[in-house]
């Protein structure tokens, strides 16, 4: 029973995690090499402790290298940031946590298995 308790906090918690991560993402204007970065939070995972969120993020508009130096720039320079943002909304837990930000692939791979089964689709099409 207790797990459950601590499982619903948790999802509270990392939703309103996810709801203040959009306004902070919407407010402030992120830039990569002068173009506009937006970002789809796609998912978002606390620990049971409730110290440490994953932050899944799809940025769309950008190849995969840069995608992957944008996240690194959001883990290193613009967390530290964010937190700031974000303590006066989390004030009421006991610790601050730890934001990390990764790349969510799923979109990426949906994609892929999509053209797969276009191309198979095709082929069974022409094979009648």
């Amino acid at each position: 029973m207790d797990k459950k308790i601590e499982s619903t906090r948790q999802l509270r918690i990392a939703k309103q995690i996810e709801r203040l991560m959009m306004q902070v993402f919407l407010n402030r204007d992120f830039k990569f090499e002068g173009r506009h970065v937006s970002f789809e939070i796609m998912k978002v995972e606390i620990s049971k402790d409730l110290r440490n969120v994953k932050i899944m993020l799809d940025i769309p508009d950008f190849s995969d290298p840069d995608k992957k130096y944008i996240i690194k720039d959001l883990n290193n320079k613009v967390n530290k940031e964010i937190k700031q943002l974000l303590v006066p909304h989390l004030r009421h837990l006991k610790y601050m946590q730890e934001f990390r930000f990764f790349l969510d692939k799923s979109k990426a791979q949906l994609s892929r298995i999509n053209q797969l089964l276009e191309e198979e689709s095709k082929l069974f099409k022409d094979e009648e």
